[in-house]
């Protein structure tokens, strides 16, 4: 019998030592469920593309003790919204104002952050777009879900990628300095990127000059722009007005009004407007005032004799250049407005006279005469300041050509201005045969008064179309010279049958002045 209760008393001890082991690892597991799943994890959510106003899946452990999900930027749902909630899932609707980024989990134990972004797809609709824009101004832009528009593209790729602010429903951005009229370009993020083109173009200011306060201005005066965006106005050009006149030297701008100072070069013409944008505005045409000489008396006048040249703004003359004399006349025996007395200096020749401002802005003055008898008379005159025997002007690829001008000439009060283009033609013809042309005659003469640049230029003669027989002489700058040359030396233009054409070629960019020419 003490067997057998020893062996029931080791039988207890076996039993109770395995309870106490069943216990142990029943309660280690329990440890671990506690460690491994007691705490919120999220695993994944999806699907990928989702659109606001759908359904979206959180997946994880431990769910059910989630309180709130807060989407980007800090749009925040939460439990009592969930259409779904459990330990495995939770499921929401997606609110329009959520955007892409991390999601946040709220627990009673903390947050947790989702590894990965979360982003939509996102059907962006652009509904309203300002006709009209004012570069450096604000444009308010409309339409669905336009917080996830990223860049806006202005004419000729200008991106704007930095806005004044973005909501759900408007977009308001600063118009860029430098751009154009043009539809805009609208770029979008999500899952799905969206560009989008504006249904019409948006028209962008530019200044514009309507006016200026005077119809004409002297040089170095104020001058008042009118108009309106004139605040956009970066630079001013005057014709013949050399450098741009920038903002900086302004005397005054404002939307409506910029005072500028008028330069010394400036010519009569147009104003070009410059602004940040590349397209450049037009203003209406500028009168510059100058000196203006109508009179010369008494005319001829010789050297030493004091001639009264009458005009108008006679006032502004500073200086005065006779044709032919050295050096200019600056000791004047009076001046008004409308009148200056000076003596004629020596060594003078006919010609027009030159006005040079007291501001250095160089004129063309009045006609001076001298008395003079003429050397050497043509026989068979062609032109002398007017075309004879029947020509005409039959000039080609030249910038002006002027038969009768007045400011320069060997006799009587005009000749022929010619403004070449290198190679052009001054010509003048008719029909052949032409004019007669005796045969007791035997020289070919012209008078050519070189302009700025003429020097040493080739003047290329050609008569009756012989280009195969031409003949070529030196210009020279700033004074007449006459060109004698034998008909022989044409024996290809056939010229005892008949003249009808003379031409004469420039083998430079300049102006030249044409007289007397024709047979002796």
């Amino acid at each position: 019998m003490k067997l057998i209760k020893n062996i029931k008393g080791g039988l207890t001890i076996v039993l109770m030592s395995l309870l106490s082991m069943s216990l142990i690892v029943l309660n280690s597991c329990k440890e671990e469920e506690d460690i491994n799943f007691g705490a919120v994890e999220l695993l994944s959510f999806g699907p990928a593309g989702v659109q606001h106003g759908e359904i979206i899946k959180f997946i994880g452990r431990n769910m059910d003790k989630v309180s709130s999900i807060v989407l980007p930027d800090n749009v925040e749902v939460s439990s009592t919204q969930f259409v779904t909630k459990s330990k495995e899932l939770i499921e929401i609707i997606v609110p329009n104002e959520a955007v892409a980024g991390k999601v946040t989990l709220k627990t009673s134990q903390g947050t947790i952050e989702s590894k990965t972004i979360i982003s939509f797809d996102v059907p962006v609709v652009i509904t309203e777009v300002p006709t009209v824009a004012k570069p450096g101004t604000n444009i308010i832009i409309k339409g669905e879900f336009l917080n996830w528009v990223n860049e806006i593209k202005f004419y000729e790729e200008l991106v704007v990628d930095e806005f004044v602010s973005k909501t759900l429903n408007e977009l308001v951005v600063k118009v860029p300095m430098n751009a154009q009229t043009g539809k805009l370009v609208f770029s979008s993020g999500g899952t799905q990127p969206m560009t989008i083109d504006s249904e019409g173009e948006v028209k962008i200011l530019l200044p514009d000059v309507t006016s200026f306060d005077a119809p004409a201005v002297k040089h170095g005066s104020n001058l008042t722009l009118k108009g309106t965006d004139l605040d956009l106005v970066t630079g001013i050009v005057f014709k013949g007005g050399d450098p741009e006149i920038l903002k900086a030297n302004f005397v005054s701008q404002s939307e409506t009004d910029i005072v500028v100072v008028v330069p010394e070069n400036a010519e009569k013409g147009t104003l070009t407007i410059k602004s940040m944008s590349p397209i450049n505005v037009i203003s209406p045409e500028l009168k510059i005032i100058l000196p203006l000489g109508t009179l010369v008396e008494p005319q001829p006048a010789s050297p030493g004799v004091e001639i009264t040249i009458t005009g108008t703004d006679l006032d502004m003359v500073g200086q005065i250049l006779f044709p032919g004399a050295t050096g200019a006349v600056t000791d004047f025996v009076s001046k008004s407005f409308s009148q200056i007395k000076v003596v004629v200096p020596e060594d003078v020749i006919s010609g027009g006279l030159t006005f040079v401002t007291t501001r250095g802005y160089v004129t063309p003055g009045p006609v001076f005469l001298i008395p003079t008898e003429e050397v050497n008379p043509l026989l068979l005159t062609l032109f002398d300041g007017e075309f004879h025997q029947g020509f005409g002007d039959w000039s080609w690829n030249l910038n002006s050509s002027q038969p009768g001008n007045g400011e320069q000439f060997v006799n009587g009060t005009a000749s022929w201005k010619a403004d070449f283009i290198a190679w052009g033609g001054c010509q003048m013809g008719q029909g052949a045969p032409g004019a007669p042309v005796a045969g007791g005659l035997t020289t070919f003469v012209f008078n050519v008064y070189g302009g700025p640049g003429s020097d040493g230029a080739l003047i290329q003669i050609v008569l009756n179309d012989a280009w195969g027989n031409t003949q070529q002489r030196n210009v020279k700058e700033g004074e007449w010279t006459e060109f004698e040359i034998p008909i022989a030396n044409f024996p290809a233009a056939n010229v005892y049958g008949g003249i009808h054409r003379v031409a004469f070629q420039l083998g430079a960019d300049a102006v030249i002045w044409i007289d007397k020419v024709g047979f002796k």
